[in-house]
This record gives C-alpha cells, sequence and structure tokens, in this order.
C-alpha cells in the first residue's frame, strides 16, 4: 500500500474533526424501489474494484487505502424503508463522528421511499473532496444500474509529491506575497463581521430548491455583470449573513468568505479521475457598506479571478500550510479561538454545476436530483453547497448551534434566497 502524504487542506480538516465531526454527505434521489441485495453487492463490488476500504493512518506523515476484503463483514449498506425524514438522516449523518482509523471513511445508504429511492454515502471530508465521492457515487450508480458499463480498474490515487498546484521553486517574492494578506488580516481583523456565539455542537440542516426561473435570471446577471453565478452567490451570502453575524450597522464592516478551489487543473497532466482531497480554500473579503449590491458583486468577481490564476496558487496554499504548521503544537479549542480572532471567516461556499458531470446522462430518469451536504466548524459556522442538476438549483445550509438564533441554517437559508433575487431586481431596467 503506497504511503500518500497529507495535503495542507487535509491537515486542517482533521484538526478540526478534533473539535467536531468534518463530514460531507452526497445522496442521489431516483426512481424505482431497489432491490437491497443488488445495492449492496454493487457496493462491494466497487470498493474491491476501486481498491477502496479502510484507511491507516501514519499520524503526521500520511495514510493508506486497504482494499476492502471482508474487514469490516457485510452488510456494508445501511438500508431503511418507510417514511424516512430525509433531512433528518442527512443532519444525523453531518453530525456522527466516524471510529478513528484503521476504519471505512464510508457510510453508504439507501432510503427506500415508495416508488424512489434515496441512495448516498456519507463521508469523512478530509480523506475524498466532493469530485472524488462523485467518482464512487458514479461506480455504484452503474452498478445497480447499468453493471456493463461499470469501471473494472483501481481508481488513480495523488502521486507521492502531493497534488497542491504549480508551487515547486517556491520564491521569497511568493513568500512576500502571501504574507502580504496576513499582514492585512491582522491590521483589519476588528473590522471583520465576528463568528463568536456559535458552538461546536450539532449542525443544523436546510435545504431548498430555487425556481428554473430564478436561475435563468441569475445566470442572465452574471453574463451581463461580466462575472460568474458563483461570484453572485458569495455576495448574496455575505448580504444574508451580516445580520446572523450581528452587523446590522455595516459601515466599516466585512465579512470573509471561503470559496473553494479545486486543484486538479493546476496539475500537469489528466487528474481528473485521481481519488483524494485535492481541493483549496480561499478568503474572499465582502465589504458589507456598498449602496450598490451589483458592485459588490463586481468586487466578487475581481477576487475570485485572482484567486484562479496559476500564479496566485502557490500563494493561497502557503497560508493553509502556516496555520497547520502553527496549529499542529496547540490544543483544538486554541485554534478556535486563534481563527475567531485573527482569521474571523464566516463561511465556506462550494458551487458546483453537475450539467457538466456524469449525472447528466442519466437525468431525470433514472437520476431525479442530487444532493450535497458539507459540515460546517466552530471557526466557520455556515457551510453552503449548492448544485445545479437540469433545471434545478439545490442548496443546502448547514450550521453550527447559536446562542442567538435558533435555527441559523433556515434563518441563514430564507435570507440567502432573498438576497439572491435582490441582486437580480437590483440590475438597472435594459
Amino acid at each position: 500500500m503506497t504511503l500518500l502524504r497529507f495535503t495542507p487542506f487535509q491537515k486542517l480538516l482533521r484538526k478540526w474533526e478534533s473539535v467536531c465531526p468534518q463530514n460531507g454527505v452526497q445522496a442521489m434521489l431516483v426512481d424505482g424501489a431497489l432491490d437491497p441485495d443488488v445495492v449492496e453487492l454493487a457496493w462491494q463490488s466497487t470498493l474491491r474494484d476501486l481498491g477502496l476500504g479502510r484507511i491507516h493512518v501514519e499520524e503526521d506523515e500520511g495514510y493508506t487505502h486497504e482494499i476492502w476484503s471482508g474487514d469490516p463483514p457485510a452488510p456494508l449498506v445501511s438500508q431503511l424503508a418507510g417514511e424516512i425524514w430525509v433531512n433528518g438522516y442527512l443532519q444525523e449523518q453531518v453530525n456522527r463522528p466516524f471510529s478513528p482509523a484503521p476504519a471505512m471513511p464510508y457510510r453508504p445508504f439507501a432510503l427506500q421511499q415508495g416508488g424512489e429511492c434515496y441512495v448516498g454515502i456519507a463521508y469523512q471530508r478530509w480523506v475524498a473532496d466532493s469530485v472524488s465521492v462523485r467518482l464512487i457515487m458514479r461506480e455504484w450508480f452503474l452498478r445497480i444500474f447499468f453493471p456493463a458499463k461499470a469501471r473494472r480498474k483501481l481508481i488513480d490515487l495523488p502521486r507521492l509529491r502531493t497534488i497542491t498546484g504549480p508551487e515547486i521553486g517556491l520564491s521569497p517574492r511568493h513568500v512576500a506575497r502571501a504574507i502580504r494578506p496576513c499582514y492585512r488580516w491582522l491590521r483589519d481583523r476588528k473590522k471583520f463581521a465576528g463568528t463568536h456565539g456559535f458552538d461546536s455542537g450539532v449542525a443544523t440542516l436546510h435545504r431548498f430548491e430555487l425556481p428554473a426561473h430564478e436561475l435563468d435570471d441569475l445566470l442572465l446577471l452574471a453574463r451581463a455583470e461580466g462575472c460568474t453565478l458563483n461570484d453572485l452567490l458569495i455576495a448574496a451570502l455575505a448580504i444574508a449573513l451580516a445580520p446572523q453575524l450581528g452587523s446590522d450597522n455595516n459601515a466599516g464592516k466585512r465579512v470573509a468568505i471561503a470559496t473553494s478551489i479545486d486543484l486538479r487543473p493546476y496539475e500537469v497532466g489528466n487528474v481528473s479521475e485521481t481519488f483524494g482531497a485535492l481541493l483549496a480554500y480561499a478568503p474572499v473579503i465582502c465589504p458589507l457598506n456598498m449602496s450598490n449590491k451589483l458592485d459588490l458583486a463586481q468586487e466578487v468577481g475581481r477576487q475570485t479571478r485572482r484567486l484562479k490564476d496559476p500564479d496566485q496558487i502557490a500563494q493561497i496554499l502557503l497560508l493553509p500550510r502556516l496555520l497547520t504548521r502553527w496549529a499542529s503544537r496547540r490544543e483544538p479549542h486554541d485554534l478556535v479561538a486563534f481563527c475567531r480572532s485573527y482569521m474571523p471567516i464566516a463561511a465556506t461556499i462550494a458551487n458546483v454545476n453537475l450539467n457538466t458531470s456524469w449525472l447528466a446522462l442519466y437525468h431525470p430518469a433514472p437520476v431525479r436530483a442530487y444532493l450535497r451536504v458539507s459540515a460546517p466548524n466552530p471557526a466557520m459556522p455556515f457551510a453552503i453547497t449548492t448544485s445545479t442538476l437540469g433545471e434545478s438549483f439545490h442548496v443546502t445550509v448547514s450550521a453550527c448551534n447559536s446562542t442567538t438564533v435558533d435555527d441559523p441554517a433556515q434563518t441563514l437559508g430564507v435570507a440567502f434566497a432573498t438576497a439572491l433575487r435582490s441582486l437580480v431586481q437590483s440590475r438597472p431596467p435594459q
């Protein structure tokens, strides 16, 4: 078994796991009642054929994948039937810790409800990112519905040189550029909306869909303003977050939102089928005192374009590496206090267009919908995932418990939808 080195992103997630679970959940809603034996055997075949199973961790060094050979023993898929509250089940999976390694970092499930079924996986986010989990979901799905199309070879794993983008030969100039944002954080941190008042208790969950015509309006607005849908989402999230963070008086205030960056396009060669946590997160700074909401969206667009510049990736990755080194010698609660005081990032957001993935080939039948959920943590108390499949735009909000808001996930979800509509309405008549 090849030892895979931890990336800075994985080290941070593992540190957060010692405070509260850092799980993700992905599930597809498919037509028809599925045979439980077919579902179970398809999952076992997926593990064997791809070379996945329990994870073994060499602390501070890396980890290895073990091919499943009967440990843990079958059945592996949790199968439930009847009237199931899906939101409640997803919330339970996000909050339920995984066993320490060596153990299976995936919990597959099938929720049968009448003539349809939710088939999904809860997983440890440090082991696999959203792209990687969709690779497993694809192979499990194909073995259930179209076995002849399934992949029959081991999945690609990151090479010994960790996939972290073009960072070889990091020069003093790169280091200086990476340190400058740190200095600005320290200088201006009191101007950021704080994340106090949230704890590491059970994360709450809220899901909703935007009507197709509202998604069309957002896409038209993004094209007209020269930005992306993701830029509009970040701007709307900043607007929606301000009241939750006690920032009703927005004069001079800012909200920092971490957006995900897939590192695969920055690697030499095709690594689209590589399995791992190949992500980075970078903060986008959103001023809350802009009178024109579209100006905020354009400011977000300017920042995200810089973040996607290959020359910026090395600097982006240096910051979590420095934070990881600092955190490795301190207790988890110190990391929470440090981030709240010096790196007050209010939320993370991850947006994906599934119409460019394999799911588009099987939508609207047999795949009717696809759900993605990500866990928050006490220093970044909100985690938002958005997905487009067909004409549907699905949003999931998860939030840490709050001392001031009864249901912070639902409150933010409603405010987020309202903010998206307000962005569209703020566009001047053509």
